[in-house]
Parts: C-alpha cells; structure tokens; sequence
C-alpha cells in the first residue's frame, strides 16, 4: 500500500496508510529502509497538504465595475427620420433593447413607415390633429430623461427639451437640465467623440435605464441620423 501511495495516491489510502504508521514501521524491518519509508511518506504529505491548499474555497474577488458600463437597458423615440431613427439604429447595432410611440399611422418622414418602426418595438400612438405632440410627449414621459440633438432652430425639439423641462408643451431654454419634470440632455455638438461623452456622463449621473432620443428630422439637418447612430454605439458601446 506505501508503494501504491507513492505512485497512485488517493486521499483514502493517504488516510490509511499514514494512519496505520507507527503500526505499519513498528515491524522488524532494517533502519535504513525505515529511514527510506519515512522520506517517502513526509513527501506524499507534503504534496497532499499542497494539493488541499489548492483546493480550498478561494476568497471571491468582486469583479471591476466597468466604468463604461451605464444600465442602459432600453432606448426609445417618435421614430422620425434623423435623430430618432438614428438613435434605434444605435440601439440595434448594441442589442440593446428599442421601442417607443410613433405618432398615429406611424408616420415618420411624411409616410406611413409600419413596418419599419414596428420592427424596432415602437407602437401607434393616440390619434392627434397636431400628428406629434401626443406622441412625444409620451416618449418623455416613459423614460428615465431625453437626450436632444440640437444643430439649430426646431420647433418640434425645442418643445420636447421644453417639456422635459417643465412638463408643459413649450419652448424651453435649449440647455441641458437634471431637475426638471424628467432629466434632459442638449447636444449641440457635431463631434461623435463629445457628444458620446456628453451622453454618457448625463446616464450615469442620472442613473437613466430608459433614454429618449430626441432630434432634427434629417431632411432639416443632413447627416444627422447617422451622427445619432455613432453617438449612441459610441457612448454604450461596452454597456453589456
């Protein structure tokens, strides 16, 4: 059994050799080879004691929060051409969860667009003669702060970033502000880099998981579906 130990050890016969050892060297047998015996047997359990260290529960180290990481869980607009439509693309890209409400018909761009905002979860909003007050006023009121892309005059953001402010269907001041009605975000800038870093740091303070994107409709401000859409998967980008 002490030969078997030494090439095929288990932890019972560990247990029951060196636990029959005074017993089992007790027999008359020469010193040397005693000698032998007990060098072999201090290094099986020497190498037992190891092995147990090792498998002992090691103490669980909390994993680093990333400092990218920002809740977001889901995004969501009026589904207009631009800065809306831009912003599910975003969202799309990251898998991160869309949706909103689309004004009556789901019109975006002039035309009824179903199958597209449908696609990205956004569902038809209350009828209104105004085609987008109801709607978006909705989308600010279901998330946690609107972020609004504003490169220059626009009745329809300017009164979103107004009733985000105050809850009222008015201009506001077109400045970023955490203690309105809900938490709302002015980009004016056309840098990808410092608008993602605007955004970011604006989810983390106000510890946002439903973002409105609010903006120009395209046709208005060229390029700016597309600057939504690199804004958004740059500021989320290791969001999982």
């Amino acid at each position: 059994k002490v030969q078997k130990l030494f090439f095929e050890p288990t932890i019972d016969l560990y247990n029951e050799v060196v636990g029959n050892y005074e017993f089992d060297l007790s027999s008359d047998i020469s010193e040397d080879l005693k000698k032998d015996i007990e060098s072999k047997l201090r290094d099986v359990k020497n190498s037992f004691t190891i092995i147990q260290e090792l498998t002992q529960e090691q103490p669980i180290v909390e994993e680093t929060q990333d400092i990218n990481k920002t809740g977001i869980k889901k995004i969501i607009s009026g589904g207009q051409t631009g800065g809306d439509l831009g912003g599910l693309e975003g969202a799309r890209l990251l898998n991160i969860e869309t949706g909103g409400t689309a004004p009556p018909n789901f019109i975006s761009g002039n035309k009824s667009e179903k199958e597209l905002l449908q696609g990205y979860g956004l569902v038809e909003g209350e009828q209104d003669p105004t085609t987008y007050t109801k709607r978006t006023m909705k989308n600010v009121d279901d998330s946690d702060g609107t972020v609004a892309i504003l490169w220059g005059t626009s009745v329809g953001t300017g009164k979103t970033i107004g009733y985000a402010q105050t809850k009222k269907w008015q201009y506001g001041d077109n400045k970023s502000k955490n203690n309105g009605y809900k938490p709302v975000l002015v980009i004016t800038s056309k840098d990808v880099d410092i608008a993602a870093q605007e955004l970011k740091d604006f989810v983390l303070k106000n510890n946002i998981q439903i973002l409105n994107i609010a903006g120009h409709r395209e046709v208005s401000q060229k390029g700016i579906q597309d600057f939504t859409k690199k804004v958004i998967q740059k500021a989320f980008e290791n969001n999982d």
